[in-house]
């Protein structure tokens, strides 16, 4: 047994010849009893800010707010919380709002945490549906953005990052992102 051990463990002082049960009395192993059974215990881990179900309601009643008419579509909710959800997003999101390449694919994103916090929303009575995938905030929403607004120590990036987009239009969001409309759709592809 004492040969399968790494090297690291057996230290120098240690007599092989000895017993497992004498080298513990010696002090060989001074952290635990090599002999002693193994327990093992749950640590619980820590769940990034963005996955959690507050932080994804909270940032969609931002954009929600941040957009024109408090309304949005479900497609554009996707590709501003993905945007809004780490720092790399946020900065591919906005140099392509700022420098839209024509030659580069268009900017379109799906961010699948959105569907839970659609659902907790609408349960909590703070965004409406409305025709055509669209999505508004209710006055239970209004109020919680006003909320939201004053207090100036929450959500401070998420907030930083949508200001200068406001207010964000339908199409603007995705002239300014490549993404052309044809007979009343939005298409992928870049502008001719």
């Amino acid at each position: 047994m004492w040969s399968t051990l790494p090297d690291s463990i057996l230290l120098e002082s240690i007599d092989q010849d000895k017993e497992p049960a004498e080298l513990v009395e010696l002090g060989a192993f001074p952290h635990r009893n090599p002999l002693a059974p193994v327990e093992l215990h749950r640590v619980p881990l820590p769940v990034p800010t963005t996955r959690r179900a507050g932080w994804r309601v909270t940032a969609l009643v931002l954009i929600l707010g941040s957009c024109r008419a408090t309304s949005a579509t479900t497609e554009q909710l996707h590709c501003l919380l993905w945007a809004i959800s780490d720092t790399v997003s946020a900065s591919l999101f906005t140099s392509t709002w700022q420098n839209r390449d024509p030659r580069k694919a268009p900017l379109r994103k799906f961010f699948p945490p959105l569907e839970d916090a659609l659902k907790l929303a609408l349960a909590e009575g703070l965004i409406e549906p409305k025709a055509k995938g669209r999505y508004s905030l209710s006055i239970h929403g209004k109020n919680y953005l006003r909320l939201l607004s004053s207090d100036s120590e929450l959500m401070t990036e998420e907030k930083t990052f949508l200001a200068p987009l406001r207010p964000i239009s339908t199409s603007g969001m995705w002239q300014k992102l490549g993404i052309t409309k044809a007979n009343g759709r939005a298409e992928t592809g870049a502008s001719t």
